[in-house]
């Protein structure tokens, strides 16, 4: 922890706490920050924190101060709140920020600046801003784009996968530990019912059964692992999170390309389970257009980052496995939607119908663990 106070909404935020948290970590150095203005990012969408854009103004220009910048605070939302604290959202995404963004080769912000207090209720991580958002999760992609999506991310599972097998990366959750994984198993339960009372509609009579079934079996598929897929995950790869264009300049990276936001979820898992669930936020169509070659060529591209010990065959299994596990985020959040949420209902019919579909096109339950 920092000798600052934290501020725990971006109305708390002051010049002179932005003067002093930048000039600590040398993201400004000679001018200083005469006044700023703030504006809402994601209001209402769900998100587990409070998000805002910060647009500054200097006593004199500087090469490289950043104009403007993303802060980053902890849900305002009681229930958003105790979910991130539950699973240890705003501690995973600072330790990812301070151990592996600068490192990673999957793009991410710059962290300008990153803080939490010891109960992990209160953070701020001050960020790179890469503009709009290139996509709504309600709308579609383009098959090209999503074939870079996977093979990008199969190089930074690569690429972080002999590190966390070595235990070198101490501060990452992990899926698989038993706490973790009842917790994970609870929720789904408890929100299994309301989701099939609410969106019964959506459920076929076999996968009705298969997401009763699937109650049982949550914490197994966090567990059923094959050592050599193991590695540093996104946990939200999805098309809300990615964006493509033009960025700033940045050594080792394109101006044009791929860049990825929120690692609030990210942890120590299966590589697939990324993979798996960037194919659930694709739209039906496009994702039956283009699930096989992008599979291929994710692949393809682990095995040439240097992942090992993993079969074809194993690796498929494991997909299929990541696909039925996917159903827990989809019922979980159907299950506690908050229906005057026109956004959120609209997510959890969209989201509900793209992974039952690919469930059922991949035969998953021939998968589930015995």
């Amino acid at each position: 922890m920092s000798e600052l106070t934290i501020p725990n909404t971006p109305d708390e935020l002051s010049v002179d706490w932005l003067n002093q948290a930048l000039k600590s970590t040398g993201t400004i150095k000679q001018s200083s920050i005469l006044s700023y203005t703030t504006e809402a990012i994601g209001a209402g969408l769900g998100f587990h924190g409070s998000i805002a854009r910060v647009t500054l103004t200097y006593d004199t220009p500087e090469e490289g101060a950043p104009v403007t910048l993303i802060t980053k605070h902890a849900a305002t939302a009681p229930e958003n709140h105790f979910i991130a604290l539950t699973f240890q959202f705003y501690a995973r995404e600072v330790n990812f920020y301070r151990f592996a963004a600068r490192q990673s080769l999957l793009r991410s912000p710059i962290p300008y600046y990153t803080d939490i207090d010891e109960s992990g209720e209160k953070f701020v991580i001050l960020m790179e801003d890469f503009g709009e958002a290139s996509f709504d999760q309600l709308q579609g992609t383009t098959a090209d784009r999503v074939y870079t999506a996977v093979k990008e991310i199969a190089k930074f599972h690569g690429q972080f996968a002999p590190m966390v097998q070595n235990n070198e990366m101490e501060w990452l959750q992990d899926a698989a530990e038993q706490g973790y994984a009842e917790i994970t198993a609870a929720i789904y339960a408890g929100s299994l019912a309301p989701a099939l009372e609410n969106f019964g509609e959506h459920f076929s009579p076999a996968m009705r059964e298969l997401a009763t079934a699937l109650s049982d079996k949550v914490i197994q598929l966090l567990q059923v692992r094959v050592a050599g897929g193991v590695t540093l995950i996104h946990g939200d790869y999805k098309l809300d999170n990615l964006f493509f264009g033009k960025h700033p300049k940045r050594e080792g990276f394109p101006e044009s390309g791929l860049a990825v936001v929120d690692w609030q979820i990210c942890s120590k898992a299966e590589c697939v389970a990324d993979l798996s669930y960037h194919m659930c936020s694709l739209d039906i169509e496009t994702r039956r257009e283009v699930e096989t070659k992008a599979i291929k060529d994710y692949y393809e591209t682990l095995i040439v980052a240097g992942i090992k010990g993993y079969t074809f065959d194993t690796f498929m299994t494991q997909y299929r496995r990541a696909l039925l596990f996917s159903l827990v985020y989809a019922v979980g959040l159907a299950g506690t939607s908050d229906k005057g949420n026109e956004r959120g209902m609209e997510l959890c019919h969209t989201l509900l119908d793209r992974t039952l579909a690919i469930i059922e096109d991949n035969n998953c339950g021939e998968v589930m663990p015995d």
